[in-house]
């Protein structure tokens, strides 16, 4: 029987976004035995970063994936990093994230959020992503959540405190969603589920939208903040307008607020 330690190093766990969420990640993983993270940035490390990731003074103005990769075989020299110093999109997150079983989603903004998940689901057939919605301010621990959404989609988070209308960021607070962040993930690594499932929103026939669209115009939702599964396919955001619903159906939405 393998065990949990060789579950754990044989893993390979990609990060997009190594800010608040993504360097917080790392470190965990890392502590915790995963064998090979694949590490993502394009960003350099400023003073105004350090009231919640994890650099040092002495690395201001270093690309964070250097950086982090330092840190991290201080905390486990025996963690192997893969590292890509570029902006992620679409277009390159299947190749560079290929190897992957797990991937955690650490972007600040609600549209890059939308973006990776959706190039995840849509273009990848293996990876789970692990995402988050909502961890700005302080206080209030608890309504920081794990839910799995679908098969292949946990989010992390609240689902309402984006740094948009809270306006502030903490250690504390990102903290918490880091580690449930990798918490879930170990989870998968183990055990090959969660074990905590979203609720499903049902709708009164006279009030049932006949499109994805429609549906996000009743809500209020922003297209581009949103990701969007009907009987358990993703549908691209350009498709919205043209994927029609009907009585019966699974539909799960998932909203992206920023901060990260």
């Amino acid at each position: 029987m393998t065990s949990i330690s060789e579950k754990l190093n044989r893993a390979i766990v990609g990060i997009a976004g190594l800010g608040g969420l993504g360097s917080n990640v790392a470190v965990a993983l890392a502590r915790g035995g995963v064998g090979r993270l694949v590490i993502v940035d394009f960003d350099t490390i400023d003073k105004s970063n350090l009231n919640r990731q994890q650099y040092f003074t002495d690395q201001i103005g270093e690309e964070k994936v250097s950086a982090l990769t330092e840190n991290l075989k201080r905390v486990n020299p025996q963690v192997s990093i893969e590292g890509h110093k570029v902006k992620l999109d679409a277009g390159n997150i299947p190749d560079i994230f290929a190897d992957c079983e797990v991937i955690a989603e650490c972007f600040d903004k609600a549209e890059e959020k939308q973006m990776l998940v959706e190039a995840v689901l849509g273009k990848m057939d293996k990876p789970v992503v692990v995402s988050v919605s909502g961890l700005a301010g302080y206080g209030n621990s608890n309504a920081i959540k794990t839910r799995r959404i679908s098969e292949r989609l946990i989010l992390i988070g609240d689902n309402e405190s984006g740094i948009d209308t809270v306006g502030l960021l903490t250690a504390a607070r990102v903290g918490i969603a880091a580690c449930h962040q990798a918490n879930a993930i170990i989870e998968v690594i183990l055990d090959g589920n969660l074990k905590s499932y979203g609720i499903e929103k049902k709708f009164p026939e006279e009030q049932f939208p006949q499109t994805v669209a429609e549906l996000l115009e009743q809500l209020k939702i922003e297209a581009a903040t949103v990701v969007a599964e009907v009987d358990g396919q993703i549908v691209k955001r350009e498709k919205f307008s043209q994927t029609k619903l009907h009585k019966g159906q699974s539909i799960e939405l998932v909203r992206f607020v920023p901060g990260g």
